[in-house]
């Protein structure tokens, strides 16, 4: 049954200046090459840092994407597609299906939305066979944070980017940021930037040279594994209509 709690305060998030409007589309695959001895080559910290005040400022934003998580050293490994809208300063909506990890129930799919409306944050879900639930919570970080695990990370990344109010660890919280090569996405000229996690841990990013717009994030699991989100079909200060950030319904997802 659809669950149901009194709505909290007003969703909360620093207000961001607008840009100029770009649009990109397409899967995060491309060449590898490495940096030629003579072109201009920024530091790792650089980028990273430049990439969050690009995110920071936008006055719009969407994109599509999927996260491959191997659950071992051979077989195919899960994927999760995700959806993100963002309109500033406190509009938000983050929706992702998950399958089933055994590859033979992978028809079964758990379906979940977190965002804010304006007015209202809220976390959404929708097991397989069963009602959706809806929970309203008092603020923004919260409804990220519970989906943060279950959507193999993507939901916090792209948050953590966008809004001020969201905490955990950000990009500026890895160390020994590097360039270590560069690539193409789409024919586009990308960075290839890693950065170790405080834990220990290697982190690897694709950003795109020009725009410093975010399209891969990489990172091992242990066991030889890795999890990959991707990001690509990204509109910037675009307008999206409001009617995007409503709250979900138990009707399920359109």
């Amino acid at each position: 049954m659809l669950a149901m709690i009194a709505p909290g305060p007003t969703c909360r998030s620093k207000r961001r200046a607008p840009q100029r409007r770009s649009r990109l589309s397409g899967k995060d695959v491309g060449r590898t090459t490495r940096l030629s001895m003579g072109t201009p080559r920024p530091s790792g910290e650089s980028i990273i840092k430049a990439l969050i005040e690009r995110y920071s400022r936008l006055r719009t934003y969407r994109d599509r994407g999927a996260v491959y998580q191997e659950l071992g050293t051979d077989g195919p490994a899960v994927e999760m597609t995700f959806e993100t809208a963002y309109t500033s300063p406190n509009l938000f909506r983050f929706a992702f299906d998950s399958p089933h990890p055994f590859p033979p129930l992978k028809h079964l799919i758990t379906r979940c939305v977190v965002g804010c409306d304006g007015t209202q944050s809220y976390f959404w879900i929708e097991y397989p066979g069963e009602l959706a639930d809806l929970r309203i919570e008092d603020d923004l970080a919260t409804v990220v944070a519970g989906a943060t695990g279950i959507s193999g990370g993507s939901a916090h990344t792209i948050a953590r980017l966008l809004l001020g109010g969201v905490g955990g660890l950000a990009l500026s919280g890895l160390r020994d940021w590097a360039v270590a090569g560069s690539t193409f996405v789409d024919d586009i000229p990308c960075y290839q930037v890693v950065g170790v996690h405080p834990s220990g841990g290697r982190w690897d990013l694709v950003v795109e040279r020009d725009s410093l717009l975010l399209r891969s994030l990489s990172r091992g699991l242990g066991g030889g594994r890795r999890k990959r989100q991707v990001r690509h079909d990204i509109h910037l200060n675009s307008e999206i209509h409001p009617d995007t950030f409503v709250v979900p319904r138990d009707e399920g997802l359109n």
